[in-house]
């Protein structure tokens, strides 16, 4: 008995550490703090089509975008938010409105947003935007 309580003891301490992996992996990383900060505290998230935040991408508010959060979501709006990265975005797999004029970005990897139809990101410094990845895309 006791090595069976033992090795109940062992097991727990495996699946509460392989939970906190687990549930930490579930997180995207967003290399730019300030695109992170402007996901999980501003309105950024357009739910009625009206090209106005409405709600933050963090809907469980705890502070990060999750793979099943960034789903979610179909309209992302970050207009003169001061980011200069948006890497983590193409996580964002649902995306098909994405606002990111008045920026600081130097590049724009959205090759697998492929269902995005509308993109704005004029005024950053872009120098290339690869398009031919996205055959819905209907305004830039």
């Amino acid at each position: 008995m006791k090595i069976s309580g033992k090795i109940k003891i062992i097991f727990s301490i495996i699946v509460v550490v392989w939970a906190s992996y687990v549930g930490n992996s579930q997180n995207i990383n967003f290399p730019d703090p300030i695109f992170k900060l402007k996901l999980t505290t501003t309105n950024c998230v357009d739910l009625d089509g009206d090209a106005g935040g409405d709600v933050d991408a963090d809907s469980d508010d705890d502070g990060e975008i999750s793979f099943s959060e960034a789903a979610e979501i179909k309209r992302l709006i970050l207009e003169n938010q001061y980011i200069s990265s948006v890497e983590g975005v193409e996580f964002f797999t649902n995306l098909e409105y994405l606002w990111i004029p008045f920026n600081q970005l130097n590049s724009l990897q959205i090759s697998s947003l492929e269902k995005l139809e509308v993109l704005s990101c004029q005024h950053n410094q872009i120098r290339t935007l690869e398009l031919i990845s996205l055959p819905k895309l209907k305004y830039l």
